[in-house]
């Protein structure tokens, strides 16, 4: 072995795995994979497990074109937070970010957890955005969209072991979309708004259970989560 500074060690893959398993920051990591193509490699697979598209636009554009250079790049992901976009300058922005996101969905044939985030704003065409994907998902926290919307999705996701919907079911959700034996039958841990549980009919295979109930009086909004496990 050489004496000089600049020669790598290389070592077995798993201890590479284990040794950037065991760096917190996402900079850090960042950082020591631009110091040399092993590492790089090594560290993909931790750089992309997590991503969160809900900071910016520009951040969602910036990994649909890095998913379009290096379509591999994708299955490393594991888990992605999406939100609905709307600027009152640009109309259109909306729609932009669904065709982004659907292109982003089709790279993520590894994806096991998806996380819709809280907005006023519903996606224009969701069941367009997550058509022809091929990842089946373990995890599935839906906190921004009424159960209509993502009912044909939930059809096609029997692997999801843990939901989340926690948007209020509507009365005229509840008698339309009704979760059936089809559906889930691998679901083992609810978070659902109070009302849900009145859609499910289904032999229960639920071992943790979370309802939550919110009302608002006046300008303040009050919750009550209540949880189960048996």
């Amino acid at each position: 072995m050489s004496g000089h500074p600049s020669s790598t060690i290389l070592l077995p893959s798993e201890l590479y795995s284990h040794i950037f398993s065991l760096i917190p920051s996402t900079q850090e990591l960042r950082s020591l994979s631009q110091t040399s193509s092993i590492f790089y490699r090594e560290a993909l697979p931790f750089l992309y497990h997590t991503v969160d598209l809900t900071t910016t636009i520009a951040r969602i554009t910036a990994f649909s074109s890095a998913l379009a250079s290096n379509p591999t790049l994708g299955l490393h992901v594991r888990d992605l937070t999406i939100k609905c976009w709307y600027d009152p300058s640009d109309g259109d922005v909306r729609i932009d970010c669904e065709v982004l996101y659907h292109t982003i969905l089709l790279a993520t044939d590894n994806l096991r957890s998806l996380t819709i985030l809280d907005t006023d704003l519903e996606f224009h065409d969701f069941e367009g955005m997550v058509s022809d994907c091929r990842f089946r998902l373990d995890a599935f926290h839906n906190l921004g969209e009424d159960l209509g919307v993502v009912y044909s999705f939930l059809i096609h996701q029997p692997t999801i072991t843990h939901w989340s919907q926690c948007r209020p079911t509507r009365p005229r959700v509840a008698i339309i979309h009704l979760i059936h034996d089809q559906m889930l039958p691998n679901l083992t841990i609810l978070n659902a708004d109070i009302n849900l549980p009145l859609v499910i009919n289904k032999r229960n295979t639920v071992e943790e259970l979370s309802l939550h109930y919110q009302w608002a009086r006046g300008r303040q909004t009050f919750e009550i989560q209540i949880g189960l496990v048996w």
